[in-house]
């Protein structure tokens, strides 16, 4: 369907969507809004999700299939893989697609089977999501091992904020109890 039909579905222009989005917590301009239409600009899987969310509409509906054999082709050749060793890898996976159905996924000439998304996502260990959005930048369709470690930091700090603040946390409810046990708070 898309976005664009999928909002004219709403009747909301792209500045009332804008402005819907923004009560949401969802803070996004009616320009950029309009370059996600036309393809022009890159949503991120989480804003993606967010306003699929927002319409209460999968992603599927939201992006429809445009990008899966753009995306196809990126991560074969982010993995250094021609067509028939693509083919050999799938069939490890008891998976059976022929180098000509895998070239004809890649270039547009049939469409791949939902069924098949699940198929890919799981062989090159990414969200079957990530198949369906534009990608812009050939590095971040499979994250680097730098943007892994990068990506682990940032876990391993919020967890470690998120494990100081239950500490206090639990420290002011034992000592609230201990003062209602006592009664001399």
């Amino acid at each position: 369907m898309g976005m664009r039909a999928i909002r004219k579905q709403h009747g909301l222009s792209l500045a009332q969507l804008s402005k819907k989005l923004s009560e949401e917590g969802i803070k996004v301009s009616p320009d950029t809004l309009a370059k996600y239409e036309r393809g022009q600009r890159s949503m991120s899987l989480e804003r993606a999700r967010q306003i699929a969310q927002f319409f209460d509409v999968s992603l599927i509906e939201l992006y429809g299939d445009q990008y899966v054999a753009d995306n196809l082709r990126l991560l074969r050749e982010q993995q250094g893989l021609s067509l028939t060793k693509l083919s050999e890898k799938l069939a490890s996976y008891g998976i059976k697609v022929s180098v000509a159905t895998l070239s004809q996924y890649e270039n547009h000439e049939i469409k791949v089977p939902r069924q098949r998304l699940a198929q890919f996502a799981n062989v090159y260990g990414i969200e079957q999501e990530q198949l369906l959005i534009k990608h812009t930048n050939k590095g971040k369709l499979i994250p680097s091992a730098e943007d892994e470690k990068q990506r682990y930091s940032q876990e391993r700090a919020h967890a470690k904020a998120f494990i100081r603040q239950a500490t206090i946390s639990d420290l002011r409810k034992l000592q609230t109890m201990i003062c209602e046990r006592l009664r001399k708070c």
